[in-house]
């Protein structure tokens, strides 16, 4: 199991990245940490640190990035991660990221991958890519982009690059927005899944908001994850965001909570 966790708080060492915490993690049974999110600007020398920290207790590392335009994705993704990937001390790490900022064109989503791609070919980085479905689409429309990364995943490497399934914004789209869309997305989809981002959703009365603890939300865990996980060796990543819960429960809470939850589902 893994778990997203605030990178300025990591980068603090307070809250949910303190070391305390991520004890707490690694013995409820948590094997690795995404850093979420880690910006273009971001210096290379504090991922690093944060990242020896993770590893320094065991801990696999992936990270959440956050390219702003396709013309800048390289740039955004790969510089802050410089000191990273060369001092990597596991055989890969995934660098999860969002289809281009408002382009939904397969095109130019495709290009992208095909440049972050030959960087981490020409560097000889061990790292892979994973593209991840949006709750929206990159031009606001209201609908899911699975369509969208299947399409621009399809003929990519898989050497280097495959899909974030992201639970609660699949979940959302069936529920909130496209009531009579498949409960499950398509193959094309689910077969390149190497990475996820686990969150359930909240009742009507908050508009079915995202990002939930498990324990509390709803969300077809067991559906979605037997649609991918034979002979699957990816990760399994609840993604949480504490500030949409703090009337009910403290983030650690929510957490700890949830990982029984999908523990049981595995």
């Amino acid at each position: 199991m893994s778990v997203s966790l605030p990178f300025r708080e990591l980068i603090e060492g307070t809250g949910l990245g303190s070391d305390a915490f991520l004890q707490q993690l690694k013995d409820a049974g948590v094997g690795s940490i995404e850093l979420r999110a880690v910006l273009g600007m971001t210096e290379p020398e504090t991922v690093l640190s944060v990242a020896e920290r993770i590893w320094s207790r065991g801990l696999r590392v992936s990270v959440h990035t956050a390219p702003w335009t396709r013309e800048s994705a390289v740039k955004d993704v790969f510089t802050p991660l410089t000191g990273l990937l060369q001092a990597q001390k596991q055989d890969s790490v995934i660098l999860v990221l969002h289809p281009v900022r408002g382009d939904d064109l397969a095109d130019t989503n495709r290009q992208m991958m095909d440049e972050l791609t030959a960087y981490l070919k020409q560097n000889r980085f061990g790292a892979k890519l994973a593209l991840e479905n949006n709750r929206k689409m990159p031009d606001k429309s209201e609908g899911d982009s699975a369509a969208l990364v299947a399409q621009v995943i399809r003929d990519a490497d898989p050497a280097y690059a495959g899909i974030c399934f992201d639970f609660g914004h699949y979940a959302w789209c069936t529920r909130v927005w496209e009531q009579d869309a498949p409960l499950l997305p398509p193959e094309a989809f689910t077969s390149r899944v190497i990475h996820t981002h686990i969150h359930a959703l909240a009742g009507a009365d908050r508009r079915y908001t995202t990002h939930f603890p498990l324990q509390y939300g709803t969300l077809p865990l067991q559906a979605y994850l037997n649609t991918f996980r034979a002979g699957y060796t990816g990760v399994c990543n609840l993604e949480l965001e504490a500030e949409r819960f703090t009337d009910l429960m403290r983030g650690e809470e929510g957490i700890l909570g949830s990982l029984p939850v999908l523990k049981a589902a595995l």
